[in-house]
């Protein structure tokens, strides 16, 4: 409360400036008087102070909110006693009416865009929160699947190696041409059978991290 008077207190004394004290301010006499010190001084003044002020809390350099606006204003004081703050006002209203027409545009462009980003945060957030959820509902069944399929294809890899051991012995007593293609035909899906059982093992890896990932 006491900071917002204080505010208050400067802004309304910068109004009240007389034409004798704007000189030790380095304000232009024609900027001297009311209303010319309320729109080339005040506003301008309250502008510095608060483009100052949102830049210090925006970035955290000091952690205290009165701390920014005690430095905010010592610099807007001396960016007006230096006449540095009389200086650009000057260089500015020297656009005429292009000036409002180019801070318009500026500040569409720049509305805009932190419109944009802040919605597309928004959706991003919201898209991650929908996504874990499908995760939390699917991944268990999908998990549940790879388990029974590798299931299977152990029940199976060891039915054939029972046929390649029995095919072996068979071809080891006769040389028989046939129970030798027999047995390559069986080595060749126990191959292909082994390899589908290390893919889906290390897909069920990958859905039991994403898993993790999805309830924490």
């Amino acid at each position: 409360m006491k900071g917002k008077k204080l505010s208050l207190l400067f802004f309304m004394s910068l109004i009240m400036i007389q034409a004798a004290h704007a000189q030790a301010f380095s304000i232009p006499e024609q900027f001297s008087t009311f209303p010319e010190i309320l729109f080339f001084v005040a506003i301008p003044a309250i502008a510095t102070f608060a483009l100052i002020f949102g830049f210090l809390s925006k970035t955290s350099i000091l952690i205290s909110p009165r701390t920014n606006a005690i430095i905010s204003l010592i610099i807007t004081l001396s960016l007006l006693y230096f006449g540095i703050l009389s200086y650009v006002v000057n260089i500015l209203f020297s656009f005429d009416y292009y000036l409002p027409i180019f801070a318009f545009i500026l500040l569409f462009f720049v509305g805009a865009s932190f419109y944009m980003r802040r919605e597309g945060e928004r959706s991003y957030r919201k898209y991650r929160l929908q996504a874990k959820k499908i995760r939390r509902e699917k991944l268990p069944k999908l998990i549940s699947q790879r388990e029974k399929a590798i299931a299977r294809i152990e029940a199976e890899l060891a039915r054939l190696q029972a046929i390649e051991d029995e095919l072996e012995e068979k071809y080891a007593a006769s040389k028989d041409e046939s129970t030798r293609k027999r047995l390559d035909k069986v080595r060749r899906k126990r191959a292909r059978l082994a390899n589908k059982r290390d893919r889906l093992i290390e897909e069920k890896k990958q859905l039991n991290k994403m898993y993790k990932e999805a309830v924490t």
